[in-house]
């Protein structure tokens, strides 16, 4: 999936938006797995295209067919620290307004050390976007975006049930690398706030 990212970027000097527009037309409205679909042909959808070690939901219906959320092991580095409005990450909303325009390649200063693709945090809401509230046990799903400016803000943002990796998440760069670091310290500003912004700083003004 990082090979994945790579190759988009080099096809269209920008990195994928968690939801995007396609202004031309051709292809209307996106979730970041359909933009990696032609270099990675497995849908969201499909059981193989997340990690064997994920128990929870996956959406059963794909964003082109009208589905309203994904949920799956892996997620998006979309905001970094920072929020809807001035995103830091790897893009938020093509079509949001006030928000700015896709990241090109070259506003990313350290591809080795910036966040693309994770584990996914966790959430009880069940694939079809519904709180499951069928006895005291909830669904657990993952979602499609993570940022460290959530979990700043929602609480137990960073919690998986059952976990897919122990204490740990695994993580793949900007340039596909993959490695494996500890939720505490993933989801710590302190220690990873460079890892998740574009510019390789740590915009201390978003820790509130």
């Amino acid at each position: 999936m990082g090979m994945c990212v790579q190759m988009y970027v080099d096809d269209t000097s920008f990195y994928p938006c968690l939801d995007e527009d396609d202004l031309r037309g051709s292809i209307g409205f996106r979730k970041w797995p359909d933009a990696l679909q032609p270099y990675y042909r497995l849908d969201w959808t499909n059981r193989n295209f997340h990690c064997p070690g994920y128990r929870g939901g996956i959406s059963t219906i794909s964003w082109l067919e009208g589905d309203d959320n994904l949920y799956g092991s892996y997620a998006y580095n979309d905001l970094g620290t920072a929020h809807e409005n001035s995103p830091l990450g790897l893009g938020y909303d093509e079509e949001q307004i006030g928000t700015p325009p896709p990241l090109r390649d070259s506003q990313v200063l350290a591809p080795s050390d910036m966040i693309g693709i994770m584990d996914s945090r966790g959430s009880t809401y069940n694939p079809l976007g519904a709180l499951t509230l069928t006895g005291t046990k909830p669904v657990f799903s993952g979602f499609y975006e993570v940022s460290c400016a959530l979990s700043l803000h929602t609480q137990n943002a960073a919690f998986q049930n059952p976990s897919q990796h122990g204490k740990n998440f695994n993580l793949v760069f900007c340039d596909a690398h993959v490695k494996s670091i500890r939720i505490t310290d993933l989801f710590n500003p302190a220690v990873s706030a460079v890892s998740w912004n574009y510019d390789h700083q740590p915009h201390r003004e978003t820790w509130h």
